[in-house]
């Protein structure tokens, strides 16, 4: 039986840290049209927004702060709200993303959106599995487009979470953790986590990735929509056009002990990818090439291939071009 105090349709605590030095600002124009004004869920039902905001705190603590204010909350409501939206004021939100995110029914879901430095990479990332360099995360470098992909994190600038995770994973939910910094371009973290970010950047990594990282470990999986396309405040909004320009001259620099290997098997008859292997005849070269680049990334070296064809993705481990 419906709970009779609780208006009938989604409850979403939409969570907003601002760090320390940060003033109240006027919402943004992308933040009033996704989230103020009204809103239904694909299924007709409405979306109920509560507002909660901290200013002038550490983003860890922050985190954990919001969270503990949706608890607080719920007490007042007399219910427990659905979701938590995770966004940060930088962010630029689509006017769909809550019905878009929503639509899905996962415990955790987020929405696509890149860094604002060279090559610009999207905010999700996947765990190294390579046993010479455990506890290491790569930025993911492509992915298919208006698909639902499974990384072990992402950044929280805009992320919906079922309320029920943080009832499952033991406190603290957020924290900072000591880390070594690569050149190239990963992070190898320790199981330490720090109280705070007083530590200088380049030594500690988010927590958002803690958060992840604590989730999976509870059963959960990290999904991200990459039909949910936001952009990045900066110099300039930072998008997903502005990575693509990129994409096509990034290559990711192996782990010490791996080689980077270019491949191409060319001239092809037809437009083909990594795919092929499980959908479509090849010749007898593109397939024996394809099993060898296959073979080589599951050994964790940097493999990129040259088709014909096709966009640029990442298939089984190999960065088809």
């Amino acid at each position: 039986m419906a709970d009779p105090a609780k208006p009938n349709g989604v409850h979403i605590a939409v969570c907003c840290p601002h760090g320390s030095g940060k003033i109240p600002g006027v919402p943004s124009e992308s933040y009033k049209r996704a989230i103020l004004s009204p809103q239904k869920t694909l299924d007709g039902r409405d979306i109920f927004v509560h507002e909660l905001t901290l200013y002038g705190d550490e983003y860890a603590r922050a985190r954990n702060q919001l969270v503990d204010m949706v608890y607080t909350h719920e007490i007042s409501l007399g219910f427990k709200v659905d979701y938590l939206f995770w966004w940060d004021d930088d962010v630029v939100l689509p006017v769909d993303v809550l019905q878009k995110l929503i639509s899905h029914n996962l415990p955790i879901v987020g929405g696509l959106y890149f860094m604002r430095r060279h090559p610009f990479l999207p905010v999700a990332y996947k765990a190294v599995t390579d046993p010479v360099h455990p506890g290491r995360f790569w930025a993911i470098d492509s992915y298919a487009d208006n698909a639902l992909m499974e990384v072990d994190a992402m950044g929280q600038g805009c992320v919906l979470v079922r309320r029920e995770v943080y009832d499952n994973i033991p406190k603290p939910w957020f924290a900072w953790q000591e880390v070594e910094r690569k050149d190239d371009t990963s992070f190898q973290i320790s199981a330490v986590p720090l109280e705070s970010a007083k530590a200088s950047e380049d030594k500690t990594l988010g927590e958002d990735l803690y958060f992840f990282t604590k989730a999976q470990n509870a059963g959960y999986k990290v999904m991200l929509d990459t039909a949910v396309k936001c952009g990045h405040e900066g110099d300039y909004v930072f998008d997903e056009t502005i990575f693509k320009n990129a994409q096509s001259r990034y290559h990711k620099i192996p782990p010490e002990g791996r080689l980077a290997i270019l491949m191409l098997a060319a001239p092809s008859p037809k437009p083909w990818d990594g795919n092929a292997l499980a959908n479509t005849p090849l010749g007898g070269s593109e397939s024996a090439v394809a099993y060898l680049a296959r073979e080589l990334a599951n050994k964790h070296h940097n493999i990129v291939y040259v088709a014909s064809g096709g966009a640029p993705n990442l298939i089984d481990n190999v960065h088809y071009r």
